[in-house]
């Protein structure tokens, strides 16, 4: 999300349908209590989360235990 990827774009590198793709982000969003593309970025980064730790929390999205983001407001 944070290279501007699209959904479709996304769902081709992850190997997932744009559907699913729309879901974890939707996820995503909640768990990073934001509304929009670019707050969720700016919150990832500032929380420190990398690209490998965010595929690895979209992919495990379905899991029923997902990992928990780290909070770090300031």
């Amino acid at each position: 999300m944070a290279k501007g990827f699209s959904y479709a774009e996304i769902a081709r590198l992850l190997e997932l349908s744009t559907h699913t793709v729309a879901t974890h982000v939707r996820r995503i969003y909640g768990k990073l209590e934001v509304h929009s593309r670019g707050e969720a970025v700016y919150e990832a980064l500032a929380t420190g989360l990398s690209v490998e730790e965010g595929i690895r929390i979209i992919l495990s999205a379905g899991t029923a235990a997902p990992p928990r983001l780290p909070r770090q407001r300031g």
